[in-house]
């Protein structure tokens, strides 16, 4: 049974920390717009490797990985289930379904056309390791401005989504996204953001919080406090 540990519990970049191997496609892909974005993500994944971390990222056509390299790496998979040929055959292994007719991930269908996964999961050729499909390390140029920013921006898996074109902050339009749970099985989607209840009006005869001079014995406190703190009392 899988479950998430040290060195194996994601995010994304989280496979990045170890040995890993680019694994570029050799065949054609389902579409020709995955074709497109998986090429011009594969481009920008080596050029921007060279540039952060000042040398090459390591990688392999698909029809060139041995036993050993499955052994040794995270495997970072180019393409999808036509186009890569070890991405096919670990398919039917991976949580999401990705076939010409569609992609569902997380048990929300997307068009096959117009999507594409951005996914870590456990290597189903060797569970001790990742897998990532079509993603390096997830912060991009904008990000470059500051270390501060330099963190993962994906969870475990993504969906992108062409409408957007790949820019400075992400590789497309983010239209779905989250993380395994520690079995790394699907988690239920997130309920929305609700709207925080009003707070009631203050009474009449409530006195003040403001402090009208020095001595007062109220002391007035910022909004931001009361609403951690609640409403400023009176001195002992």
């Amino acid at each position: 049974m899988l479950a998430k540990r040290h060195g194996l519990s994601g995010p994304v970049d989280d496979a990045f920390m170890d040995a890993f191997l680019f694994v570029t496609p050799t065949g054609p892909a389902l579409n020709p717009a995955v074709e497109k974005w998986v090429g011009s993500e594969l481009n920008h994944a080596v050029v921007e490797w060279q540039k952060q971390f000042r040398g090459d990222a390591p990688q392999k056509k698909d029809t060139e990985v041995k036993d050993e390299d499955i052994a040794r790496h995270n495997l970072i998979l180019w393409g999808d289930p036509s186009s890569n040929a070890v991405l096919k055959k670990i398919a039917d292994k991976l949580p999401i379904k990705w076939t010409a007719e569609g992609l569902e991930v997380n048990g929300k269908k997307h068009a096959a056309g117009e999507n594409a996964p951005v996914l870590v999961y456990p290597n189903p050729l060797n569970p001790a390791r990742y897998v990532v499909i079509n993603s390096s390390f997830t912060y991009r140029e904008y990000d470059y401005l500051n270390n501060a920013r330099q963190v993962p921006k994906l969870p475990d898996w993504a969906v992108v989504n062409f409408s957007e074109a790949p820019n400075v902050v992400s590789p497309g339009k983010i239209t779905d996204a989250g993380f395994f749970n520690e079995a790394w099985q699907w988690k239920p989607a997130l309920r929305p953001p609700q709207p925080r209840p009003k707070p009631p009006p203050p009474s009449p005869e409530a006195p003040s919080t403001r402090c009208l001079n020095r001595n007062s014995s109220l002391h007035h406190r910022p909004p931001v406090m009361e609403h951690f703190f609640g409403p400023a009392s009176q001195d002992r």
